[in-house]
């Protein structure tokens, strides 16, 4: 016989003539059905033949993991650089001088930028490619930490804000979005599960380090600390992770496909907009509640390190879980278990019993961002993911506004506690609200479909 072909996954392997061919079907969608007079679109980048064999016949490639291991490298080094400072930053801002409805209302200000941004950045990204736009995002990631090592006052810290929210809605949907291009068939979840564990692991490790470097030095030392580790991340993306060669919607950006999505997309997007009431708990409502019950900086950084440990295992078993119990199952008892958990920490008033809770409240959300991401990027139409997970991020951006101003408010002008309650019965009747819509069959197998 003198031609063959093997499929694993995304690699094609080809015995043609006594010549090895491998392609990587992400790169070259027309090999996945290779028929005279068939044409599944341009190709989007050379194929590559592959001749060079190592000890004992070996083809060395290096093709397939390739661009999905940097990727996840990049999101280590930002999970390190960013929650490093996010350990400090509330605390820093309320130090100096900051009034509690200040620090939400800075964070309400992050969302709004990086929502409207958010439906922006998909969209064009499916016409003018990803990597420029994520370039361009750590490199405002890294200089926002410049800012705030220089800011003296709240309203300089407020500014430095708005930097980074302008980096983090050029960042998130198209970063998706490139994950999708680099995955093949049946591949989406399993990256952005092993890419937001990346970031977790980073995010670990510049929890517990942020605090640490605050407390023996200061937190500026935190900040500059943290625009070295992202201008790193910028290099490493700028020099190593090639352009998945989807977009290509007629080369013209419309300000119209920004909306241009499915009914489907839609309606997911807003069950997990609903769920995003968990962020400001994390990033505002924990560590100032831990602060007021005397925790140092390093405690406020052990505990969201304690926190993202338990959230990176979540995420690494999502989706074995989700498929053992469904989506709909898994998800509504994700929600119930942060309300009670609310309703835990709202009773006591031991230190290490709030910081125990805290992270099974976070630890626990890490059940739904892989499943939404992934859902939602199932049912993209083609050439449209880019713009469906701006649609999923915006949306989850502004509902985290509204949370945002709502907690701020209940926080300033009734007690912390109130706002804690009002998160409760927010998060227990969603759990309700998700059990009742995810009720259709075709939901978990959407999700069994992007196993």
């Amino acid at each position: 016989m003198t031609q063959r072909t093997l499929r694993w996954g995304n690699l094609k392997y080809g015995y043609n003539c006594w010549e090895d061919e491998l392609y990587d079907l992400s790169m070259d969608p027309h090999e996945a059905r290779n028929l005279i007079g068939h044409s599944e679109g341009p190709v989007k980048e050379p194929v590559r033949r592959v001749q060079e064999r190592g000890v004992g016949g070996k083809v060395f490639t290096g093709w397939k993991e390739g661009p999905i291991a940097w990727i996840n490298l990049v999101s280590f080094l930002h999970g390190l650089g960013v929650f490093s400072s996010q350990t400090v930053l509330p605390v820093y801002m309320k130090d100096l001088g900051g009034t509690d409805f200040l620090v939400s209302l800075s964070m309400a200000l992050f969302y709004l930028v990086r929502g409207l941004l958010t439906f922006f950045s998909g969209t064009f990204s499916d016409t003018s490619g990803r990597r420029g736009p994520i370039v361009l995002a750590l490199a405002l990631f890294s200089s926002a930490h410049v800012c705030y090592a220089l800011s003296r006052t709240p309203t300089a810290i407020l500014a430095s804000i708005a930097v980074q929210a302008t980096a983090a809605g050029l960042y998130w949907p198209v970063v998706f979005a490139l994950i999708s291009g680099h995955s093949g068939p049946g591949e989406s979840a399993r990256n952005i599960s092993k890419f937001l564990s990346a970031l977790g692991i980073g995010g670990i490790a510049g929890s517990w380090l942020g605090g640490v470097v605050a407390d023996l030095f200061s937190p500026q030392i935190t900040f500059w600390l943290g625009f070295a580790v992202l201008a790193l991340a910028c290099l490493a993306f700028w020099l190593f992770i090639p352009e998945d060669g989807s977009p290509g919607n007629g080369g013209r950006f419309r300000l119209g496909d920004i909306f241009s999505v499915s009914s489907e997309v839609r309606s997911l997007s807003l069950l997990a907009a609903g769920a995003t009431v968990v962020w400001v708990v994390f990033n505002v409502g924990m560590p100032l509640w831990l602060r007021g019950l005397g925790a140092s900086y390093t405690f406020i950084g052990g505990t969201r390190a304690a926190a993202s440990g338990a959230n990176l295992g979540v995420v690494a078993l999502a989706p074995f879980l989700v498929d053992r119990l469904g989506f709909r199952l898994s998800l509504s008892l994700y929600l119930l278990l942060c309300g009670l958990t609310m309703i835990g920490v709202n009773i006591s008033s031991s230190l290490l019993l709030a910081a125990a809770l805290f992270s099974l409240f976070w630890g626990s959300s890490g059940m739904e961002v892989v499943g939404w991401t992934s859902s939602v990027e199932r049912t993209s139409p083609e050439g449209k993911v880019g713009a469906s997970m701006g649609m999923l991020r915006g949306l989850r951006d502004l509902f985290t506004l509204g949370y945002l101003l709502a907690f701020g408010i209940l926080a300033q002008y009734w007690s912390m506690r109130g706002a804690f309650i009002f998160v409760a019965v927010v998060l227990t009747g969603l759990s309700g609200m998700v059990w009742v819509y995810l009720r259709p069959q075709k939901r978990r197998e959407l999700w069994r479909s992007s196993l």
